[in-house]
């Protein structure tokens, strides 16, 4: 199944252990990158293609958004290229640890979600309580998900994703195996951000954040989980 993800200028060294994840399971990469500057496209297509082999690129402009973050790509730029299959939509740091073929027991009328595990230095896992970092996107799903601001990596899109796919009509369902991956690291966004996310679910959907987090937990079966300290 293709995977559809958006590079980073951090951690590359990590992304590039999660490509090779991809790869080695065989799925085909798609990255969409902004750009500011079209006559720049030659010489940022080459400088990716050497960091990240054997993806395909989609460039795409950069493009205000409410977080102040034009690099970032918007969830209709990515989602827009699925148009007769399913694919996964999948943060650049995930690795893939294993197959998932039990995903095609799941009725096709689903979005079926992959939570990530959090590895430690010492190796351990740990089950994240909060957020979603895999998603199968069907071409069925893609009207449902127009463009009202989020961005890939900025806070909330993951929780809009579930939330307006299951206001839809869509069944949930979530992965707890440990197959999907993550190094913890320092966050990379703040509080003015995520209240940001907050604040477009409130205007689109008149639901405030306390209600979205349970409504996101119940959905993806998460309410028995204990939230990480430290």
């Amino acid at each position: 199944m293709k995977i559809i993800t958006s590079f980073g200028t951090r951690r590359v060294k990590r992304q590039q252990e999660c490509l090779a994840s991809w790869l080695m399971h065989d799925h085909a990469v798609t990255a969409v990158q902004t750009i500011s500057r079209p006559t720049h496209a030659k010489t940022y297509l080459a400088k990716m293609r050497k960091a990240f082999p054997g993806v395909e690129f989609v460039l795409v402009a950069d493009k205000p958004n409410p977080f102040g973050r034009p690099t970032c790509p918007p969830i209709t730029s990515m989602v827009r290229l699925i148009e007769n299959e399913p694919a996964l939509v999948v943060n650049s740091d995930i690795e893939i640890a294993s197959e998932f073929d039990h995903w095609g027991e799941v009725p096709g009328n689903t979005l079926r979600v992959g939570i990530r595990h959090d590895q430690a230095e010492d190796g351990s896992l740990r089950l994240r309580k909060y957020g979603i970092d895999v998603f199968e996107i069907t071409p069925a799903m893609v009207e449902h998900l127009p463009d009202i601001g989020f961005a890939f990596g900025c806070p909330v899109w993951d929780y809009w994703v579930v939330y307006a796919l299951s206001e839809a009509g869509f069944k949930v369902s979530a992965d707890h195996n440990p197959i999907f991956l993550h190094e913890e690291h320092t966050r990379a966004w703040d509080d003015k951000a995520q209240s940001i996310g907050v604040e477009i679910m409130r205007n689109r959907y008149g639901i405030r954040q306390r209600d979205l987090t349970q409504y996101i937990l119940r959905e993806t079966n998460r309410f028995d989980i204990a939230a990480a300290t430290g």
